[in-house]
């Protein structure tokens, strides 16, 4: 891939591996014409990643916030996936932004912060506990550097394209939500795909030929994957384990 906007710049294999795993979205960041604009989008579209945090950008003076809410999610869930979407945002940093060292320090929640400081510590990072949300905190004069692999007619493609996306997904997510819910309840017992169709249907949401399947009676597998993704299962690992006890 080469940028066509801006200079006949080859992608780095590693940014686009990294971007790769987003699909769009990662490529609607690589597009974007400076980090300022990569930021935002990152922030805009976050929801098409695989986090379950809200983001949300705080600028102040040098510096900017890029905040991450998790209050929300399930307390038992919350050091887990803190520590595996932290060094994600840090990985796509250096590949396709800017250089570590522009990150001033990483602001994490008081309730999470005996677990998670010592995570980023060890890795070189200046941790802080705060009262409000966890933060990414970087330098802001970085912030008009462009971007080298900045495409404005790719940009154009891409950001409409997660517009889109995003909008199918939270048309859908009243479905998602509720299946999440069910899991939760439910989670000593793991249930399975019909299990979790069968509560619903008693409750007056899902029945057999509702959205859930298909029109030959097959399971439409998102909303299940993306609730076992909550949970931190495997769509199929979850059966297995239960079938060898």
């Amino acid at each position: 891939m080469t940028s066509r906007g801006h200079r006949n710049t080859v992608v780095p294999k590693r940014a686009s591996i990294r971007a790769a795993v987003h699909g769009i979205f990662g490529y609607a960041l690589m597009s974007c014409a400076t980090v300022r604009d990569g930021i935002e989008v990152g922030t805009r579209f976050f929801d098409l990643t695989f986090a379950f945090s809200r983001a949300a950008l705080e600028y102040a003076g040098d510096e900017v916030r890029f905040c991450l809410d998790d209050r929300h999610v399930p307390a038992q869930l919350r050091g887990f996936l803190l520590e595996r979407d932290v060094p994600g945002i840090l990985a796509h940093w250096g590949a396709l932004w800017g250089q570590p060292s522009e990150i001033r320090r990483i602001e994490v929640a008081e309730s999470l912060g005996e677990r998670i400081a010592p995570v980023f510590r060890d890795r070189g990072f200046l941790v802080k506990t705060t009262a409000s949300t966890h933060a990414v905190v970087v330098d802001a004069r970085a912030l008009d550097r462009p971007m080298p692999t900045t495409s404005p007619e790719a940009a154009a493609v891409l950001l409409r394209e997660c517009a889109e996306l995003l909008q199918r997904r939270q048309n859908h997510g009243e479905l998602g939500a509720r299946v999440r819910e069910v899991l939760l309840r439910r989670a000593a017992e793991g249930p399975t795909q019909d299990q979790v169709a069968e509560t619903l249907g008693e409750e007056g949401g899902l029945v057999p030929g509702d959205r859930g399947r298909d029109a030959g009676g097959r399971w439409r597998g998102s909303c299940w994957m993306r609730a076992c993704r909550w949970r931190g299962w495997t769509p199929g690992g979850r059966g297995r384990e239960r079938r060898s006890v």
